[in-house]
């Protein structure tokens, strides 16, 4: 087997049709020689002025600038070598590439903003995945304007949330029927509702946050709080459904059982309310008394049945390994070897073992048939959760990094085409960079 890795970069701005390429080969012997014994010594590199055509590699996305592409970046990441992060000058040009990136997308599709604006809890749910992008990068990198970009966002959506329902709760406009109006459904404002109250949480927990925008944020926790949150639990009487839910061990933990987790958890580490502490810890330990041993790594009702399906798909388990993460952070039921399992049922079963072509198979326990209407692999979407095991897991990071330039590079397969969106590279790069700068963990 052959480790290749091919990539070009920009000579000069009006040279749109050529560009210097590279490539390297690596034998499986060199790979294990030299890498793993952190020698770069025996590699040669041989530098060749091509037009990009000749290479038979893909033209840089439009919008997408080729000077971004780095050839130590690409050398490492495209084929999954470890990109040695020795010191913090290497860190700092690790996220000079992301930042570069991210504003880029965000200068040439500002309208990724827009939704914003839209009152629509079903375009909340999609756009929550912006919302935790930018909030990433300013937790990455530490500029403020992320975090006002962020908050400004946050809230507008508080902002739309107009429909009133018989309760006197604020809702957002959508399909489900409340009484005698029309509003959003859970799972769309609990996914939107996460984002919201992780950003306030970010602010209202840093005390050089909370002096300048500390009321800010608390308008938006107090909004999540008992417009979301509250409401689908008390108001509308909910809290038993995820009570059963998560004693029911015959059937799967329910995506909203997840999302409410990190909803109650970052209530919990805002305010100190207990009762949200000990429901975060409650839904968590169902989770972790699901995990189960499989292939080298740890997976969660498999064999249960999902939709009908023999195990959980991979898109909708983003949702998972975020809560992991997140309670291990907060030092709340999961362990650092719980997050190890789950990252390597990641990177042992659901990816396709190519960095060069990454692809996801549909479902989490390896198997690939087709999901509702998807084909194989076309269900591999992996940006919204399976990449904060990257914070301690170097191999996802390096998986993500290949998706990433993948992605802006043009490649095309169902699982790469699933996650060409700017919300998905947005929130695809927020989080490769914030998962290079873990904080502290809050102990609860």
């Amino acid at each position: 087997m052959d480790f290749r890795a091919a990539g070009w970069i920009q000579c000069h701005p009006a040279e749109s049709g050529t560009g210097i390429a590279f490539s390297i080969q690596v034998t499986e012997e060199a790979f294990k020689r030299t890498i793993l014994r952190k020698s770069l010594i025996p590699f040669t590199f041989i530098f060749f002025i091509l037009p990009y055509d000749a290479w038979n590699l893909p033209a840089p996305r439009q919008g997408v600038s080729p000077s971004l592409y780095s050839p130590t970046h690409l050398i490492c990441s495209a084929q999954g070598l470890p990109f040695p992060i020795k010191d913090m000058e290497e860190k700092k040009r690790r996220l000079s590439f992301y930042k570069k990136a991210f504003d880029e997308i965000l200068e040439k599709g500002a309208r990724v903003g827009e939704e914003a604006f839209s009152g629509d809890g079903k375009s909340y749910y999609y756009f929550s995945q912006v919302l935790d992008g930018t909030t990433c990068m300013y937790e990455a990198t530490g500029d403020i304007a992320y975090l006002e970009r962020a908050l400004k966002w946050a809230e507008i959506m508080a902002s739309k949330a107009t429909v009133i329902d018989k309760d006197g709760r604020k809702n957002w406009k959508g399909e489900h029927v409340y009484g005698s109006v029309s509003v959003s459904h859970m799972h769309h404002e609990l996914v939107a509702g996460m984002e919201m109250l992780r950003l306030a949480r970010v602010i209202m927990t840093d005390p050089d946050l909370n002096g300048p925008y500390g009321a800010r944020a608390r308008n938006v926790h107090r909004f999540v709080r008992d417009h979301i949150v509250d409401k689908w639990l008390y108001k509308r009487g909910n809290l038993s459904w995820f009570m059963e839910d998560v004693s029911d061990y015959k059937d799967t933990f329910n995506l909203k059982t997840a999302n409410l987790t990190r909803l109650c958890l970052d209530l919990y580490l805002i305010g100190g309310d207990t009762k949200y502490r000990e429901l975060a810890r409650g839904f968590g330990q169902s989770f972790k008394d699901r995990l189960r041993p499989y292939k080298g790594g740890l997976i969660w009702d498999c064999g249960i049945g999902w939709e009908g399906y023999g195990s959980v798909d991979t898109a909708h388990a983003n949702r998972y390994p975020y809560m992991a993460v997140e309670l291990y952070r907060a030092g709340i039921v999961m362990t650092l070897e719980d997050l190890k399992g789950l990252a390597e049922l990641f990177s042992n079963v659901i990816w396709n073992k190519s960095y060069s072509n990454p692809r996801f198979t549909n479902f989490i326990n390896g198997s690939n048939g087709i999901y509702r209407s998807r084909g194989p692999w076309a269900n591999g979407y992996i940006v919204s959760g399976w990449m904060n095991l990257g914070e301690v897991a170097p191999e996802v990071q390096a998986i993500g990094d290949a998706v990433l330039l993948a992605i802006l590079s043009g490649k095309r397969n169902p699982s790469l085409d699933y996650m060409d969106t700017e919300r998905a590279r947005v929130q695809l790069i927020g989080r490769l960079a914030r998962n290079l700068v873990p904080t502290p963990k809050n102990r609860g």
